[in-house]
């Protein structure tokens, strides 16, 4: 499941990275990352039925739990970003063998 929500987002975060406006392309990656959750959750639910539903839960957990992932996920952008420069300027060329 973790390939399915981290693994094709570094060939997706350069289309994001071309949206003119920084509201518009951290609106878009909250969206992004609150919609896989969903989605993520519900498969979840779907293989292992209602016994691991959260809905005991308050909703203000429910919604902490979300921002929680929102940031982890705005977190893992800035990584990558860092990361992704670093290739670029030291790495790209570094002599493996």
């Amino acid at each position: 499941m973790v390939m399915l929500f981290f693994g094709w987002y570094p060939i997706l975060r350069p289309r994001i990275a071309r949206m003119t406006s920084p509201l518009t392309r951290l609106a878009a990656k909250v969206l992004l990352c609150s919609a896989l959750i969903a989605l993520l959750y519900g498969l979840l639910l779907k293989l292992m039925g209602p016994a691991t539903d959260l809905a005991g839960l308050s909703p203000v957990l429910t919604v902490m739990m979300l921002v929680l992932a929102n940031l982890t996920f705005l977190l893992l952008d800035v990584a990558l970003g860092r990361l992704t420069a670093l290739w670029h300027r030291r790495l790209r060329n570094f002599p493996f063998h």
